[in-house]
């Protein structure tokens, strides 16, 4: 029997666990001369001690024969959420590994389990969260009741935006180089030293905003008012005033497998602000 203890801290306000996987190495060792697998039952107790001794419930198990030396999964998020709702009590899995009554094996086969600490080989805690409301639809319920009270005022600036236009002189129209756009950018972690507690991805495609904000601004950039009018006033007096800038008005989430306080490793699908979605002008 193997007793493990995780430190698991409380999830972010808002956000549920969904699901929680113990995931630990079934180590197989062999007579050189065997022909049939090493067949084990191995099951997950989750306890924690009380006046009258261990308290222990029964998770998962399940039969397992192997081969070869496997990872192994178990469903523990009963157990994880007990441990949530009651943080202050020591809480515990046990495996035990048990060999089948029926079962004819050499001394020499034999199935364990390896638990020592900060080796890619201990057993790992995985927690899959999810956020119970989305800010993102508060923010845009919100910014569509601002949309509605400032239509009139916008309504004016584009007006007076139009009315400013220089007149048109006839002949080839001149494009503007380097527009505000949003361009690839991918970020290895392990170039910034993240991928030592950053399990998965790798890395991913960040994007960034690059180039510049040109009078007049598109409608697809999202101008604000104060933007229009500092590239307005930038056009008439460009060493008084800079530009408006090229920025991200829109952040994606990515998912991440991560090592939290190097103990328990976990799982957020919803990493928020990680990938650029649009760019503007502010």
């Amino acid at each position: 029997m193997h007793t493990l203890v995780f430190h698991v801290q409380q999830l972010p306000y808002g956000e549920n666990v969904e699901n929680s996987e113990l995931r630990i190495l079934a180590l197989i060792r062999r007579h050189q001369h065997a022909f049939l697998g090493v067949e084990r039952r191995v099951s997950i107790s989750s306890c924690y001690l009380t006046v009258d001794g261990d308290n222990c419930q029964l998770v998962d198990d399940r039969i397992v024969y192997k081969k070869v030396s496997t990872w192994e999964m178990f469903n523990v998020t009963d157990a994880v959420r007990s441990w949530l709702k009651d943080p202050g009590r020591e809480q515990r899995l046990e495996v035990r590994i048990e060999i089948l009554g029926s079962a004819e094996t050499s001394l020499e086969d034999e199935m364990d389990v390896p638990v020592n600490p900060f080796e890619d080989t201990e057993p790992l805690l995985l927690i899959y969260s999810s956020e119970r409301e989305k800010k993102e639809k508060h923010a845009v319920l919100r910014r569509s009741v601002e949309i509605e009270e400032t239509e009139e005022e916008s309504n004016m600036i584009n007006e007076y935006e139009s009315a400013y236009q220089p007149k048109v002189v006839k002949g080839p129209r001149r494009r503007h180089r380097n527009p505000c756009r949003r361009r690839s950018l991918y970020i290895n972690f392990a170039d910034i030293n993240y991928d030592t507690w950053i399990l998965a991805p790798s890395g991913y495609e960040a994007y960034e905003c690059t180039g510049k904000c040109y009078f007049p601004l598109s409608d697809h950039l999202t101008p604000t008012k104060h933007a229009i009018m500092q590239t307005l006033l930038h056009t008439v007096a460009p060493k008084k005033t800079s530009r408006a800038c090229c920025v991200p008005t829109k952040l994606d989430p990515i998912s991440v497998l991560y090592v939290e306080n190097n103990e328990s490793v976990t799982f957020k699908f919803h990493y928020d602000d990680m990938v650029v979605a649009e760019c503007g002008c502010r």
